[in-house]
């Protein structure tokens, strides 16, 4: 999303005035002319931007884009007033814009959304990996990581989980069943997945690229490249492997007055699956852990850990295997 001009335009203006010290140090001393708001965008989803946020991580990268139009208009407002001989007396005191701008308040993204943002721009993650978030669940129920991987004996077979890297959906010529060949990657390594006829009729609709997947299956040597290849007999997603594996999701909450509707505006559209919730509560006299009712089961689906993530803290929500 980035041209050789608008590079061009940036080092020329860095080379002029010294480093850019903030977003819009950044807006104010570029050519806005020569780069335009989706490339703007492009460099902070691909962390270029990432020095010149509030705390100067990628952590700001939500905080960036929610600014970059109110900073953009705040260059353009400065630039016209300098054309026009304008003036502004108190923001000449320190060099700084005559236009007062400021961050506008937004979440952080995830982690999902952070690295998306990445591979859509750079074509490779770049700060993390997309298994990260999950690795320690993943731990619980997998029998192996893909760098360690060996051929299983009959009968037998081996559960791995990663992203879904690489995938071709075709027919067999024999039976004209669809098939699917898969290139699975787990930061470790990666490895070919083959989903046949019969298993891609039942889990085909899970087999997307750029989705994290459970296979379980028998491995085998592949004489073509010289590695692994795993026959895939049952695929599951991250919510199906939590209610196959964990025995319950657990919240730690500060008790409060309106605790119990909070909960129940959270859990209520999740009711109905197999894994129960344990609340830890914590109050000034005393602390406790209480079981929610069998009513309460809930499917943990991802959107719900990161919305009691989001509600409660990041180490406060945990599946427990």
């Amino acid at each position: 999303g980035l041209g050789e001009g608008p590079i061009d335009a940036i080092v020329s203006a860095r080379a002029d005035g010294g480093e850019f010290k903030d977003l819009f140090d950044f807006c104010r001393r570029i050519d806005l002319k020569k780069i335009n708001r989706r490339s703007l965008e492009a460099m902070v989803r691909a962390g270029v931007l990432d020095k010149l946020g509030p705390k100067s991580s990628f952590h700001d990268r939500a905080q960036l884009l929610a600014t970059l139009p109110d900073a953009i208009a705040a260059a353009d407002q400065d630039a016209r007033n300098e054309a026009a001989g304008i003036m502004d007396m108190f923001g000449a005191v320190d060099d700084s814009p005559a236009t007062a701008v400021e961050w506008k308040p937004a979440r952080a993204w995830n982690d999902e959304t952070r690295l998306n943002g990445e591979r859509d721009t750079l074509g490779l993650f770049l700060t993390g990996h997309p298994i990260d978030q999950y690795e320690k669940e993943v731990r619980q129920f997998v029998t192996a990581r893909i760098n360690s991987l060996q051929p299983t004996g009959k009968g037998e077979a081996a559960t791995i989980a990663g992203l879904v890297v690489a995938l071709r959906i075709t027919r067999s010529k024999r039976s004209g069943d669809r098939m699917a060949f898969i290139t699975l990657d787990d930061k470790t390594g990666r490895v070919e997945v083959s989903v046949f006829g019969k298993t891609f009729a039942e889990f085909g609709e899970l087999v997307q690229k750029d989705t994290l997947l459970i296979f379980k299956g028998g491995v085998r040597n592949d004489e073509y490249t010289g590695g692994f290849n795993l026959v895939a007999d049952e695929i599951m997603d991250m919510r199906q492997a939590r209610e196959t594996f964990a025995r319950r999701l657990r919240v730690a909450v500060p008790v409060a007055d309106d605790l119990p509707q909070q909960l129940q505006q959270m859990l209520s559209p999740y009711q109905g699956g197999n894994t129960p919730v344990l609340l830890d509560l914590d109050h000034n006299i005393a602390a406790a852990s209480f079981w929610l009712g069998d009513e309460w089961k809930i499917s943990p689906h991802e959107s719900l850990v990161e919305e009691l993530r989001v509600r409660f803290g990041e180490d406060a929500v945990r599946m427990e295997y």
